[in-house]
């Protein structure tokens, strides 16, 4: 289940304010980041979501702040897999009828307000969640507040005779959306006295070994407490739980990467935050879920603000995490196209939302937000590359790269026109000493022949890299994760060779316009720019004659030279554009077409433009928006890790600093 859209016309002091659509989340959770000035109404919406949702469970939402008059409507939306359930008959305690008619022909619900719920889309989602609770045995949703703290506290041993209750996921379903003491608590209560009980039940397992109770390949208990240290030593390196051996235990106890063994209640404020939001995940068994976090970064030192990012991505897989922040780390972590900044207006209650996609808009918010040098966020190594700050370009890095963010800034430098003048640039400073900076560019190959790629790259000195194929978006032509996506995501059927064929078509069908676009594209960068230098000529002497006049025979050999040259470059292009020299040449490139839709080895997928090939799949198929193909397209290749060997050789290269080969 998840959040599709969120339209308010009022809710406290905001009026006609909307967000979305989003997509759906997949094996990775997909984060959604809202960044604004205090009073922007960033919280105000993570507050109206945990109140619809809460109500929806069955749940009172403590809220500091007053004011749940809303009018307006959220769309909530289940997974493939959730569908599946809601689609045939479950133990429930309303009519299986309702579900089931209703989705149908339905996999979303939209929830109209008015103070309170109006419609029977709302009884449909109590119902919903019930079903999938009740299937699934675990919580559907999770509210961090901002007001989190960690009152230090023993033990409490009576939490021994408890147990077994408190260890069912469905029993942390009263802490989903409580304040975060309990919450803490909670967990705190829990894994301090995981160890006492795995000890039990390793000595109940070799007891019932010993009387012959268990089968022969019967195996011993797994230690609860480890997933938890493992955790706590990605996010801390070097820390871990104490596996302590007390007959009851007192506290839950940290080692120190010197060894030291501390209470959790000495550990700064910044790691009980990230362990405690992260542990809550293992200790509820949160995935598929909405997750709500108001302020990720309290108490957080940035590269620690990125960590948890990073860490929430993978132990929430297919969650919908919803943030507001004031931090950079955070925003930049997330994904710029992930993101969205949030704003008064000058007149009215109504709140200013800029997309990232929205460039101008973007822009201008994140200035006011962090100032020019929070706005520049300069990482250790700039990869420029093709596109805008939500392109394709940039999305393919930073999602089949998630790790790379804390080592590496991708920069949109626009189209290949303007990446071209910011080459130079950049590789003027390629020459200089810049401190710790290093920059790379990366550029697609478009229609470059061999010697022209070739060309770009001993310019770059190492530090330009010219793709493999014609552009970004010819590395989502996998047809293993196209068939897996189709069938996942948009219910079609096929195996890799029927998308493949699909595709080939397409190919087919628009070859007589790529080869046209090739020919022109050639042309341009045979015919200009052309070279009308005149090296050596006139070297220390002086243009001027003894009357300080023009030197009259000066003149006439410069007329002579530049006529000459301005001929030998007409020339030239004469030759080139004559039918006698142009028609080998086009002849060439045109059976370079034709080969690459005949190779055995698809060498079309490199020849041929990935974004036409990719508008007309998604034309042909019907499968609504481009980029939400793209985005779905990206996922499933990082999640079948069937990532180019290109692409992760570069990645490498540029994370490590070291110079580009020859590509």
């Amino acid at each position: 289940m998840y959040v599709r859209s969120l339209k308010i016309n009022r809710f406290r002091n905001m009026e006609e304010s909307h967000l979305g659509p989003f997509s759906a989340p997949d094996s990775f959770a997909e984060t959604i980041v809202l960044a604004g000035p205090n009073g922007s109404g960033k919280s105000s919406f993570l507050d109206l979501i945990a109140h619809v949702l809460s109500s929806i469970r069955g749940l009172s939402y403590p809220s500091f702040r007053q004011g749940f008059d809303f009018n307006g409507e959220i769309e909530l939306t289940f997974t493939p897999g959730e569908l599946a359930v809601l689609r045939k008959e479950t133990s429930i305690s309303v009519p299986p009828a309702m579900l089931s008619d209703y989705f149908a022909d339905n996999d979303s619900l939209v929830i109209e307000y008015d103070h309170g719920p109006k419609s029977q889309s709302y009884q449909v989602a109590k119902a919903a969640h019930n079903a999938l609770k009740s299937y699934y045995g675990r919580p559907f949703g999770i509210f961090f507040r901002a007001d989190r703290h960690y009152p230090s506290q023993p033990f409490n041993p009576n939490m021994i005779f408890s147990y077994r209750e408190t260890r069912q996921a469905l029993y942390a379903e009263q802490f989903a959306f409580n304040f975060s003491d309990t919450q803490f608590n909670d967990l705190f209560n829990h894994i301090a006295q995981l160890g006492y009980h795995y000890n039990a039940d390793l000595g109940l397992y070799y007891k019932r070994k010993e009387r012959g109770e268990l089968e022969v390949n019967a195996t011993p208990p797994v230690n609860p407490v480890s997933q938890y240290s493992d955790l706590l030593g990605r996010v801390l390196p070097g820390y871990s739980i104490w596996d302590s051996e007390e007959g009851v235990p007192t506290d839950l106890h940290i080692v120190l990467p010197s060894g030291e063994v501390i209470p959790f209640s000495n550990l700064s404020s910044g790691e009980k935050e990230v362990f405690f939001i992260l542990a809550s995940f293992l200790r509820y068994g949160i995935r598929d879920s909405l997750v709500i976090i108001d302020e990720p970064e309290l108490h957080l030192h940035p590269e620690l603000a990125r960590v948890l990012v990073r860490e929430l991505k993978r132990v929430a897989p297919g969650s919908q995490i919803w943030m507001a922040t004031h931090n950079a780390e955070i925003i930049d972590e997330a994904g710029r196209d992930r993101v969205y900044y949030t704003s008064r207006n000058n007149v009215g209650n109504s709140v200013k939302i800029a997309a990232a996609s929205d460039e101008e808009g973007w822009s201008t918010q994140l200035r006011t937000l962090f100032g020019e040098a929070g706005y520049v966020g300069v990482g250790r190594t700039l990869l420029f590359s093709e596109g805008l700050a939500a392109s394709v370009d940039r999305r393919t890095f930073t999602t089949l790269f998630p790790d790379l963010s804390h080592a590496l800034k991708i920069v949109p430098s626009g189209g290949v026109d303007t990446h071209l003048r910011l080459n130079s640039a950049v590789l003027s400073l390629l020459e200089s000493n810049v401190g710790w900076l290093r920059f790379y560019l990366v550029r697609d190959r478009d229609f470059l022949t061999a010697e022209m790629a070739a060309r770009y790259r001993e310019k770059g000195k190492g530090r330009i890299h010219v793709l493999g194929r014609c552009q970004i978006e010819n590395y989502l032509l996998d047809f293993e994760a196209i068939a897996k996506v189709m069938r996942d995501i948009y219910g079609r059927e096929g195996n890799a060779r029927f998308w493949r064929n699909k595709l080939h078509a397409i190919a087919s069908r628009i070859s007589g316009e790529v080869t046209a676009s090739l020919v022109a594209y050639r042309f341009n960068l045979l015919a200009a720019p052309q070279d009308y230098s005149l090296p050596r000529l006139f070297v220390g002497r002086s243009i001027m004659s003894g009357e300080g006049a023009v030197n009259s025979s000066l003149r006439d050999t410069l007329v002579a030279h530049a006529v000459q040259k301005a001929e030998e470059v007409t020339g030239n292009l004469t030759r080139l554009t004559s039918r006698t020299d142009a028609y080998p040449l086009i002849s060439q490139w045109m059976d370079e077409v034709v080969d690459a839709l005949n190779d055995p080895g698809d060498a079309w997928i490199g020849l041929f433009p990935g974004k036409d090939l990719i508008k007309h799949f998604v034309k042909d198929e019907n499968l609504g928006p481009v980029v939400a193909f793209e985005n779905n397209m990206l996922r499933m290749i990082a999640s079948m890790n069937r990532v180019s060997e290109e692409l992760k050789n570069l990645v490498a290269k540029v994370t490590a600093g070291e110079f580009l080969e020859a590509n």
